[in-house]
C-alpha cells in the first residue's frame, strides 16, 4: 500500500501510536460547534459520542508551545484555516476511548484511534533509528 500511495503507513501507525490522548482531546475543545450525538459501546466500554469541527489553527492554539509545535508537522503548510470534524467516545472518566478525525480540503481521508487498557502497566522498546518517521496528514487536506 505504501508504494502505492507514496504514504510510509508504518510510520505512520508508529506516529499515532504516540499521539498523546490528552493533546489530541485539548485540541478538539476549541470547537465551536461540538454537541452531544449520544451513548455508545466502544470495545465493550459505555461512552458518550460528541461530534464537531474545528480549524486547524483553533486546534493548535490550545497545545502549549511545546506540544504545537511537535503538533503542527502533521499538518501541511497553508492548512490553517482547514476544518477538521471529529467524532469523540469519552468514557465515564471523560477518558477518550476512540477519536475519528476528518480533514475536510479537498480528497479526504479518516483517521482513527481507540484508546484502551488506561492505568495498565506496560514497557516499551523503541524501534531501530530506520524505522522512525514523522507524521503527516496532508491526505486529509486533498496534497
Amino acid at each position: 500500500m505504501g508504494r502505492q500511495t507514496g504514504i510510509d503507513v508504518a510510520g505512520l501507525v508508529e506516529q499515532v501510536q504516540k499521539v498523546n490522548p490528552a493533546e489530541q482531546t485539548k485540541m478538539f475543545t476549541a470547537s465551536k460547534d461540538v454537541r452531544r450525538v449520544g451513548e455508545e459501546t466502544v470495545d465493550g466500554v459505555r461512552t458518550v459520542h460528541y461530534t464537531g469541527t474545528v480549524t486547524v489553527k483553533e486546534a493548535l492554539d490550545r497545545l502549549d508551545p511545546d506540544a504545537r509545535q511537535r503538533v503542527s508537522r502533521w499538518f501541511p503548510q497553508g492548512a490553517s484555516d482547514e476544518k477538521i470534524t471529529f467524532d469523540l467516545w469519552a468514557d465515564g472518566d471523560q477518558l477518550p476511548r476512540k477519536i475519528v478525525s476528518k480533514g475536510t480540503g479537498g480528497d479526504t481521508g479518516s483517521l482513527t484511534v481507540r484508546y484502551s487498557d488506561y492505568g495498565t502497566s506496560f514497557s516499551v522498546n523503541p524501534p531501530p533509528a530506520d524505522q522512525v518517521g514523522e507524521l503527516s496528514l496532508n491526505g486529509l487536506f486533498g496534497n
